[in-house]
């Protein structure tokens, strides 16, 4: 079974606020969330509702910022943590939902993409590194589609996505199969997955 949406506004980030750039396509497509027309917008809202949540460099807290997020709008939260072997899953956020698993699938968003887009934050490896954030539009057994604010979307696609395969389909719109999800980042051991229910 797959499950498809429209695909969401294309949104490029600044510096290191792809959540604000994620919130502000997700708001413009889901009912009950702000319709911020641009991540500044998002921005502005975050100083004045949560200033705590944001670091310095403009970046989002997570997961708390993103938690806080979530209960003001009513939105639904769950942790995916990959098993790995070495070293197992990592400890579970508190106060969310947590699920350990091999790797992604479509079981983890279909019944999500039903109900609304889903924002999908990647945490990396290395806690010192910065996560990344997309906004997840369609799934299906093969692969995992999304809007990804770190391209550009008025930039012209130098190698076009194989049929079947992973890559750039237009714009800053993106297909990947879930063991190479997300093209052009590295992949962490932990994703954040933030719905309307």
């Amino acid at each position: 079974m797959s499950k498809w949406r429209e695909r969401p506004p294309p949104t490029l980030q600044g510096a290191l606020t792809c959540w604000a750039a994620a919130i502000s396509s997700f708001g413009r497509v889901t009912r009950g969330v702000p319709d911020w027309k641009t991540p500044s917008d998002v921005i502005k809202h975050f100083n004045a509702a949560f200033p705590d949540e944001l670091n310095t460099d403009g970046s989002l807290k997570a997961p708390s910022g993103w938690i806080a997020f979530a209960k003001a709008f009513g939105l639904s939260l769950e942790e995916i943590r990959l098993n790995n072997p070495p070293v197992g899953p990592g400890a579970a956020t508190s106060g969310m939902t947590s699920t350990v698993v091999d790797d992604l699938a479509l079981e983890h968003f279909a019944a999500k993409l039903k109900k609304s887009h889903v924002i999908t934050v990647i945490a990396p490896e290395n806690e010192d590194n910065p996560s990344h954030t997309v906004v997840v539009y369609g799934a299906d057994k093969f692969r995992l589609c999304y809007m990804d604010p770190l391209f550009d979307p008025s930039l012209p696609i130098s190698s076009p996505r194989p049929p079947g395969g992973s890559g750039r389909v237009d714009k800053n719109w993106f297909c990947d199969t879930y063991q190479e999800f997300p093209s052009g980042f590295l992949s962490g051991p932990r994703f954040l997955l933030i719905w309307r229910d």
